[in-house]
């Protein structure tokens, strides 16, 4: 079973999720502050961590690169919750009429 949390925005984990995700939480934080300055608009629109049954754990990050224009980035990380790889997932663009 997946177990997933989600974060929009600005919204900030409670204490105990951040108490018990708090090196993920540190990391992704980390990589969202590295990643902004390549991207000409950077706005988190959607943070979910992921945890499988052997205690590994991905976070998953939606971001507006552009404007109406979304990526997804995965940070996978080892049982000692180490950052192990970044997968740049689909891009899209939102369709207003």
């Amino acid at each position: 079973m997946v177990w997933t949390t989600d974060f929009y925005g600005a919204d900030a984990p409670d204490a105990h999720t951040y108490q018990k995700y708090k090196v993920l939480i540190d990391d992704y934080r980390d990589f969202i502050n590295k990643a902004e300055p390549k991207h000409e608009v950077w706005y988190v629109g959607n943070i979910s961590i992921y945890e499988n049954p052997t205690g590994r754990h991905a976070a998953g990050v939606t971001v507006e690169t552009g404007p109406r224009r979304y990526t997804d980035y995965y940070l996978m990380y080892d049982q000692s919750d180490k950052r192990t790889k970044v997968i740049k997932g689909g891009s899209w663009t939102q369709f207003h009429m």
